[in-house]
């Protein structure tokens, strides 16, 4: 278990924002111009089709790798990183579930209305849990990105933050079989998908990658990381962990091989940051701006469309109210809710810790 005494917070990697920004906005266009007419079922000729945008979570995903193990480091023990967590995600998705349900219930579009035991399942955040899909199209990452949460605070935290890329050479390989569908898909489905839910499945490969780009760059890396890194790149040719838009194995190599240099130079704080302020904007709000923007959004180009506004002006007013609506949710919502459950975990941090997670025994930091 890390020493107690954290270390000193750094600053803000704005690079990362921008990314978060690019990796969101390329999953609004392709939930806008591709997913929307297939859904809803409304003819949208907008001119263009962005149907590779949902690689966008695959850099989402990356830049998480990176992100959560610098929390890790930062962390005293697995209940702050634990505390952390919850805070950061759970306050937004509750109100972003609330209101999009609201919404499409009240809508025009019944194929996006939940029914209750749906909707009470994904209180949780892992509807999958309870044999329910999601609300929200864009809620079903959440259940890989709490997966890893939880695989970062039990496995990682215990193994050694020092060791991990020791871990992930075990990591790697189990969750790259669970990919090639085992026998026991056949007879138990469920024990697979919560199995992959537990490891992170396939997407393993992408935190994996953002784990090691992180240890590089803070100096951290060692001969191993980089084989790591290799490794878990090369998983890449095997092709794209979706099938909605068909790439090649290169493809998708070369796509994942472009976001890990992207995360490497926003991790180094080389990107012209300047030239990149919408996509730091629009990454500072992206959690929000992500959980609100696919159903609200599709009812409310649905209403415009009727009403006779053009596609192209359609797709202008759903992003530019999604945008409004993400940067309402996080200065009323997020960052105050951040601060309030933050507040609860440390009201009780020391009573809960003296009970479950008691100091044995320190072991150093990354790097240390």
């Amino acid at each position: 278990m890390p020493s107690s005494a954290a270390p000193a917070r750094r600053p803000r990697l704005r690079g990362l924002d921008a990314l978060r920004g690019l990796a969101a906005l390329a999953v609004c266009l392709f939930h806008y111009t591709y997913s929307f007419p297939r859904v809803v079922g409304q003819p949208f000729d907008v001119g263009f089709v962005v149907s590779a945008g949902h690689y966008g979570v695959d850099l989402f995903f990356i830049i998480s790798g990176f992100v959560i193990f610098m929390t890790l480091e930062n962390s005293p023990r697995a209940y702050d990183f634990i505390g952390a967590r919850v805070a950061r995600i759970y306050p937004a998705f509750l109100v972003a579930l609330l209101l999009t349900t609201t919404v499409v219930c009240l809508s025009a579009l019944p194929v996006l209305r939940p029914s209750l035991p749906k909707f009470i399942a994904n209180l949780t955040m892992v509807p999958q849990i309870f044999g329910q899909d999601v609300v929200d199209g864009v809620y079903w990452t959440l259940a890989y990105e709490a997966g890893f949460y939880l695989f970062a605070a039990t496995v990682i935290w215990r193994w050694g933050l020092d060791r991990v890329e020791t871990l992930c050479l075990i990591w790697l390989p189990v969750t790259l079989l669970l990919r090639f569908e085992p026998f026991v898909i056949w007879h138990f489905p469920y024990v697979l998908h919560m199995i992959r839910l537990a490891t992170t499945g396939s997407f393993a490969m992408l935190f994996i990658i953002g784990i090691m780009i992180y240890r590089i760059c803070r100096g951290h890396a060692r001969p191993l990381t980089y084989v790591v890194f290799a490794a878990a790149l090369g998983v890449a040719f095997a092709g794209p962990l979706t099938f909605v838009h068909p790439m090649s194995g290169t493809g998708y190599f070369l796509l994942i091989a472009a976001c890990a240099t992207l995360v490497w130079l926003g991790g180094t704080d080389r990107l012209p940051l300047k030239l990149l302020a919408p996509l730091i904007f629009l990454g500072d709000i992206s959690y929000s701006f992500y959980l609100l923007h696919e159903s609200i959004g599709w009812v409310i180009m649905n209403r415009l469309l009727a009403w006779g506004v053009g596609p192209r002006l359609t797709l202008l007013l759903a992003f530019g109210f999604a945008v409004t609506l993400a940067f309402a949710a996080n200065r009323l919502v997020e960052r105050p809710g951040q601060r309030v459950v933050r507040a609860l975990f440390a009201r009780y941090r020391e009573r809960i810790i003296g009970k479950t997670w008691p100091l044995v025994i320190d072991k150093p930091l990354a790097g240390d």
